[in-house]
């Protein structure tokens, strides 16, 4: 008897319906699949990263706690450049093109990796750079700048794993993403804290760059074998034959990231240079159990768009089933994280340190903000994998202004229930936005399929 045969006879009757409407469901099956093995693997990578970050928050006290925070969103930002919206791009295009045009996916394949490295290593050097001006004319703290300079190395790396892993989730290959993020997690977990006790902020963020390395390594790895697979070349020369696909997709998506992550590192300057790193700790605390409970959604998500990319169908109603039908799996998954968290909350935060637990309002509504998160994130899948990647853009350009505007207000009133007020009313905000943008998406890609159909 095989695992999964030995796991469907102990299941109660009440899950056994729904498991067999899975199976039934060529769809749902891949989905599940995909979710599961993303699942597997992340579950030992995130909780090790949890554990590690309990570790260094008494380690480095609340004060050092937020500052490596900042350092983490400073690279962020610059890596929202440096990625180019690659992860998505490999994702899609591997996706629609593995099986019915293997040269066009090795071609893509290579346009990603070359594209990875150019704009992570100019990234890289910009944050190498800039980074004494930024940390003292933008989060006050010019003691930061050699941190700073250290973690521009993530920049690059993050780069390379965002592309990386975008293409073995085009090719669906959610077990070997599960085997990296296993060993991922294991290796910064000993990283991260040990370079924390030897050398403190510093050797912390060195202990980032290092598990990140190691990620990198993994997915080559994992790529190589997986490309063999469907006889793709990763190094195909023509590849510059494919450069339209970066302004069709990689340009809008990556503006639209671009978006995010400079707002957020923003409003999250604000609230520093307002209120000081103690409010920035409370905030980061919050930020990393919202994103929590994006856990298991996230995964399901993994699967989502290379599927929906995938999907030969030219009927919008189809489509549009399968986005409310993974929508609704979504909130269901972020329930069974929020209600614990915010019963617990108060039990918790004691163990990050001193005066943590004045922040449990702050994490509060923070997790109300994780239901429009996991349902924009469909959203913006569904966008995606029907090609609509500037309609993305126009949605996320609205999000950032009143993100700033609202922001502006009541982060300099409220300190950091301000911060977790703004996000959580602009991210309802852009979910009211981004559901009609994305069901006329489907059908207009429904229209564009049949009339392709129809010439041909």
């Amino acid at each position: 008897m095989s695992f999964r045969q030995s796991l469907y006879a102990r299941l109660p009757g009440l899950l056994r319906r729904p498991w067999d409407r899975i199976e039934a469901s060529p769809l749902g099956a891949r989905l599940a699949r995909g979710a599961f093995w993303s699942l597997v693997g992340a579950v030992i990578s995130r909780g090790l990263s949890l554990a590690a970050s309990i570790l260094v928050a008494r380690m480095l006290g609340k004060e050092g706690f937020g500052e490596l925070g900042m350092i983490q969103s400073t690279v962020g930002m610059f890596g929202t450049f440096a990625g180019f919206g690659l992860g998505l791009t490999a994702t899609k295009h591997v996706a629609e093109f593995r099986e019915k045009d293997p040269a066009k996916a090795g071609r893509i394949l290579a346009l990603s990796g070359v594209v990875a490295w150019v704009t992570g290593g100019v990234a890289t050097v910009a944050l190498f750079v800039a980074a004494p001006w930024l940390a003292e004319r933008t989060i006050a703290a010019p003691h930061l700048a050699d941190e700073l300079r250290i973690g521009s190395l993530l920049v690059l790396l993050g780069a390379v794993n965002g592309a990386q892993t975008g293409a073995l989730a085009g090719f669906e290959a959610f077990k070997r993403i599960a085997v990296v993020n296993l060993w991922a997690g294991l290796a910064n977990f000993p990283c991260l804290v040990v370079g924390c006790h030897l050398y403190g902020l510093p050797g912390a963020v060195w202990g980032l760059v290092a598990a990140l390395g190691v990620n990198c390594v993994m997915n080559r790895w994992a790529l190589t074998r997986v490309s063999r697979t469907y006889e793709i070349n990763l190094w195909d020369r023509g590849w510059r034959t494919e450069l339209q696909v970066l302004w069709k997709f990689s340009l809008p998506t990556a503006i639209s990231s671009v978006m995010i992550s400079p707002v957020y590192w923003v409003i999250q300057a604000w609230l520093v240079n307002g209120w000081g790193f103690e409010a920035q700790a409370e905030y980061a605390v919050g930020a990393q159990w919202r994103t929590l409970t994006n856990f298991l959604p996230c995964f399901l998500l993994g699967a989502y768009l290379p599927v929906f990319s995938s999907l030969g169908s030219v009927q919008a109603e189809f489509r549009l089933q399968c986005m409310h039908r993974v929508i609704a799996m979504c909130l269901g998954l972020v329930l069974i994280f929020v209600l614990p968290i915010w019963v617990l909350a108060p039990f918790f935060l004691p163990y990050y340190g001193e005066n943590f637990a004045h922040g449990l309002w702050v994490l509060r509504v923070l997790l109300l903000a994780s239901f429009a998160d996991a349902v924009n994130e469909v959203l913006v899948q569904s966008m995606l994998g029907s090609g609509e990647a500037w309609w993305r853009l126009v949605s996320n350009g609205l999000w950032a202004l009143l993100t700033l505007g609202l922001g502006f207000y009541l982060i300099s009133s409220r300190g950091g229930m301000g911060l977790a007020l703004t996000l959580t009313l602009c991210q309802g905000f852009h979910l009211l936005l981004q559901y009609p943008l994305a069901r006329l998406a489907l059908r207009r890609s429904a229209l564009g399929k049949e009339a392709l159909c129809i010439s041909c």
